[in-house]
């Protein structure tokens, strides 16, 4: 009998584990075999982009493998529980990562002694000047990976690309998350910043 995930919309395979929940089975976290290395992160950290829920980490991983060692800067928009900051931390080694959301309990999530390269702001990174102004101070320019996973509203989403997809270097990523929800199924929009002389 096949069974469809409630969470990301896939098939549940033969090999995966998965427990019936109210609205239906869904995938339980770790239970995926195979697995590229942003999506074992994200099973590691529990993110919901990984396998088991939305399951964008492959694609993250099929545009950014090749520059794992070379991104410098990642901008996040809505960080819940920050686990993707740390599966981006550990993904790209080198990065500085920075992690924006309204709810000011996200600012006790890290440490500096033990996640020396995340940085949290506080506020609406859509709306707020003084915001805008404190990740651009805290990121700056030549940003190689902008992920927003905030409001999912499309003024607001409008509003946040209006303000930070100028910071993304040439050949940068611009990736809005969770875009036409539907109650089993989510997308992504990717844009790639080329600019033109």
């Amino acid at each position: 009998m096949m069974r469809t995930c409630a969470d990301c919309g896939r098939e549940i395979q033969s090999n995966e584990s998965w427990e019936e929940g109210p609205k239906g089975p869904h995938h339980v976290k770790g239970s995926f075999q195979n697995l590229d290395p942003l999506s074992e992160l994200a099973e590691k950290y529990g993110t919901d982009k990984g396998p088991s829920t939305h399951n964008y980490t492959p694609v993250y991983h099929t545009l950014l493998s090749s520059r794992r060692e070379k991104v410098e800067k990642v901008l996040e928009i809505g960080i819940f529980r920050g686990n993707s900051l740390k599966m981006w931390s550990d993904y790209f080694p080198r990065a500085k990562i920075v992690g924006v959301d309204i709810d000011p309990k996200c600012a006790a999530i890290f440490t500096k002694a033990e996640w020396p390269r995340i940085e949290v702001i506080i506020g609406d990174a859509a709306h707020d000047p003084r915001v805008i102004r404190d990740i651009d101070i805290a990121i700056g320019r030549d940003v190689d990976l902008v992920v927003d996973d905030g409001s999912h509203l499309g003024e607001e989403i409008g509003k946040a690309f209006d303000a930070y997809f100028f910071m993304l270097r040439d050949g940068g990523l611009y990736v809005v998350e969770d875009v036409n929800l539907r109650r089993s199924a989510s997308a992504m929009w990717v844009m790639w910043k080329h600019e033109f002389a």
